[in-house]
């Protein structure tokens, strides 16, 4: 599904809202083996280890892309306009990050 400009600045706020200072609780990778592939994702999953503890600094939008900036100056990058999905309760998802 393709989002267009205005749609990413809504997803940014109402995330902003949802996940301002939150802390990473845990995370889960489903089916990466594909996205590793194409460069899309670390070749090191044991890197997402250090989202546990984190804490949602701010979560902004550039263009299409969702950048969620995380306390000691880690970044997630999210890109919905690439077939990400961004759902706050999420059944199914390549990501799937519990915050507390």
């Amino acid at each position: 599904m393709s989002i267009d400009l205005p749609e990413a600045q809504i997803l940014a706020m109402q995330m902003n809202k949802e996940l301002l200072g939150k802390q990473i609780k845990s995370f889960q990778l489903q089916d990466y083996q594909r996205l590793q592939r194409i460069g899309f994702l670390n070749k090191d999953i044991s890197a997402f280890d250090k989202l546990v503890e984190r804490k949602v600094e701010s979560i902004v939008s550039r263009g299409k892309v969702i950048r969620v900036k995380l306390d000691y100056n880690f970044n997630i990058i999210l890109s919905p306009e690439y077939g990400g999905r961004i759902l706050y309760y999420p059944k199914k998802a390549l990501l799937l990050i519990g915050f507390i």
